[in-house]
């Protein structure tokens, strides 16, 4: 009898502790939680106009207001929490239960959060909605239809997409393009947070994955599935190398991991801590050639980022639409682009002054059997040389 008086007042002791230690720190946990929860509330608040004075004189009131209510809701639950402590101390102890070991743990999303801008015909909307919903990746899909405006209530699909359209009437490919990066940027405000990549593609890429004979280290490098679900498989893994800037695909495949300065702008994949000296593309004058503004990017690879554009492994692309647009390489006119948009005197940048390489593949790097070969090889990306680019 006496060992069991002696375990109940250990018992008591043992609850009446963890309890206290509860109630000394509830308060210390719910704030730095309602702290969380306001900074998120604030980053996803973000508008897209500037707000005037007198509502943010009023949005300051209503969160002071909210804060107070949080903090007595806060007391009281301290409050009662003491009191159970009380209660506790005068009750016999209850036999302790053993936990369940097989504990149900939250599940971390570490997916890569990619956007996905598409640019191109309405008819073409219904088709990207669907490939893009059946693949098992982290994606939001950004369109541009150029021709008839698409309403948000086709935004709705049973994928579970968040889809969000763009009407981008008489634009060139060039301007197109940088209003669907705009809009890009509206929507990492809205939501609080950057995407880890942006994808830009035109309405007509399509792709072809190739094994070479070598299907079980394609699977290994691509995953498994549909070429389209394989391509994300790669954007979302370690595959790709960490001095990377981009990701693109060129007109035949590679047994293994390649990069260069150069390619088709089709598929053109950016790391979204590459996109301030990347994007916009360049301002073209009238009538020029939509090559140009990709021509002049090519000056800034191959100064700031060299061979740092990875070629998927195993995979082509192609496009097999080719809409009538202005098009031709044009060497005058790219340098000219490159100076205007692009030489930054005062700043000491003038990148391609001597001249540069318009064609494409330039700088090419590999093949290699692993990313980390050809990560090896790549140069880091040049910083401080290039900042200018994002000042422009």
């Amino acid at each position: 009898m006496k060992g069991t008086k002696v375990l109940k007042q250990v018992l008591v002791f043992t609850v009446t502790a963890y309890l206290a230690f509860s109630v000394l720190f509830a308060d210390d946990g719910l704030s730095r939680s309602l702290e969380g929860e306001e900074a998120k509330d604030k980053a996803q608040a973000v508008p897209s106009k500037v707000d005037s004075a007198p509502a943010l004189r009023s949005l300051v009131k209503e969160e002071e207001g909210a804060k107070k209510e949080e903090q007595k809701v806060a007391k009281d639950d301290a409050t009662k929490d003491e009191e159970e402590v009380r209660s506790l101390q005068e009750e016999e102890p209850a036999e302790l239960e053993v936990a369940d070991e097989s504990l149900d743990l939250e599940v971390v999303d570490e997916k890569q959060d990619i956007l996905v801008v598409v640019m191109g015909e309405r008819r073409q909307w219904p088709m990207w909605k669907a490939r893009l919903g059946g693949i098992d990746a982290k994606l939001t899909l950004l369109y541009g239809s150029y021709n008839d405006a698409i309403p948000e209530d086709e935004w709705e699909n049973d994928f579970g997409l968040t889809c969000q359209t763009a009407f981008i009437p008489d634009t060139t490919w060039t301007i197109a393009r940088n209003l669907l990066a705009a809009e890009a940027v509206r929507m990492e405000r809205r939501r609080g947070k950057e995407f880890d990549w942006w994808v830009f593609l035109d309405d007509d890429v399509d792709v072809r994955c190739e094994a070479h004979g070598r299907i079980d280290r394609m699977n290994e490098v691509l995953g498994e599935g549909m070429c389209w679900q394989r391509i994300f498989n790669f954007l979302g893994s370690d595959q790709v190398p960490e001095n990377a800037s981009s990701v693109s695909l060129e007109t035949h495949s590679r047994p293994g991991f390649a990069a260069v300065s150069t390619t088709d702008a089709m598929f053109a994949a950016f790391k979204r801590s590459h996109v301030p000296f990347l994007l916009p593309y360049a301002n073209l004058p009238a009538g020029s050639s939509e090559w140009s503004s990709q021509g002049a990017l090519f000056c800034i690879m191959e100064t700031c980022m060299r061979s740092s554009t990875i070629l998927i492994p195993f995979v082509r692309g192609f496009n097999p639409a080719h809409r009538a647009y202005q098009r031709g390489l044009n060497y005058n006119q790219i340098m000219k682009v490159v100076r205007d948009n692009y030489h930054n005197p005062p700043a000491g940048f003038e990148p391609c002054a001597a001249g540069m390489n318009v064609m494409q593949l330039v700088d090419f790097v590999g093949t290699y059997e692993t990313a980390e070969e050809l990560n090896a090889v790549i140069q880091p990306t040049e910083w401080a040389m290039c900042d200018p680019m994002r000042a422009r």
